[in-house]
């Protein structure tokens, strides 16, 4: 074992008791919170067909109403709902494709844009269900079944 040169010690001295890591390389992309499109209309319909559910359990356990309401809602209402909204889903998968082509004339583009948008929120008002079409699902699913129970029943 041969004597350490000054120049060894001195690159060793610096190191003593320092901890180093490595970085780390971001590949991971964060998930983004605010859903936009079609994931967005997709997650809606889930939600509320959620909140359906639930309005079925809450009216069969309060009224006592018959175990078969919920599926007659399910089945009779909301599926043929659920088809047309999915088609309208579908076609906003379409439509979105299409608007991000490039467009040569930007101007053109920008008016076209505009006013594709104001269509679609006039047509998005008609077709997104809202909590009040839930209800109406239930008493036309209390209609259907023929039970007698009134909209002021449902009130209360």
């Amino acid at each position: 074992q041969g004597p350490e040169t000054e120049a060894d010690a001195d690159l060793e001295y610096g190191t003593q008791g320092r901890k180093s890591r490595a970085k780390r390389e971001e590949t991971q992309e964060k998930a983004s919170k605010v859903y936009r499109g079609s994931e967005a209309f997709a997650l809606f319909l889930k939600s509320y067909q959620h909140i359906l559910q639930k309005q079925c359990y809450v009216l069969i356990h309060t009224f006592g109403l018959p175990a078969e309401f919920e599926e007659t809602v399910r089945n009779q209402l909301w599926a043929p709902r659920l088809q047309l909204l999915t088609d309208r889903l579908e076609i906003l998968d379409d439509t979105t494709e299409f608007s991000s082509q490039a467009n040569t004339d930007a101007e053109g583009h920008a008016k076209m844009e505009a006013q594709g948008r104001r269509r679609e929120r006039k047509s998005r008002s008609k077709v997104v269900p809202s909590l009040l079409d839930s209800l109406g699902m239930c008493y036309l699913g209390m209609i259907m079944l023929r039970l007698p129970i009134s909209i002021g029943d449902l009130h209360r």
